[in-house]
């Protein structure tokens, strides 16, 4: 079977949308979490495993591959970046329950809230960098969540 650099190359994509939607399951179970009182540890563990298995098939991809679609140092730096915020709400979670946090104050709670409203999907936006010349100019990775991130600022 002969593997072509598109079938690569999606598969990087499909690797960050997987991520994606294991960060946005991550931060609406953080969320309930803290806004019912309830532990969901459990659930946040078997993600946080899900998004080391992707992060880490991303990394093997990254040394497999010749050509990537994105500079090797921006793919592993998203792939890193996506699995630090599960691994931090699963630490949240973990602390939870370490500590015997009997109850949540509201300032957790709407923290809570934020979390669920910052879903993150990766995503390659058709614009390209302005101004970039040559290689600089391929899709640029945004995170929608992320995108909306300086919107949400004056909330907190």
């Amino acid at each position: 079977m002969r593997l072509t650099p598109v079938t690569r190359a999606k598969r990087f994509f499909e690797l960050f949308n997987k991520q994606g939607d294991i960060v946005s399951e991550t931060l609406t179970e953080l969320s309930k979490s803290l806004l019912e009182g309830k532990s969901r540890h459990a659930r946040l563990r078997d993600l946080e495993h899900a998004c080391d298995d992707a992060t880490h098939e991303i990394h093997n991809l990254v040394n497999n591959t010749f050509a990537t679609p994105l500079d090797q140092g921006d793919i592993l730096l998203l792939a890193s970046s996506l699995d630090d915020i599960v691994d931090l709400g699963e630490e949240t979670a973990d602390k939870v329950d370490l500590y015997r946090v009997q109850s949540i104050t509201d300032a957790a709670k709407e923290m809570g809230e934020y979390l669920a409203k910052a879903r993150c999907h990766p995503q390659a936006r058709k614009r390209e960098r302005p101004h970039a010349a040559g290689r600089d100019r391929r899709p640029v990775l945004g995170c929608q969540g992320c995108l909306r991130a300086p919107q949400m600022e004056g909330h907190l």
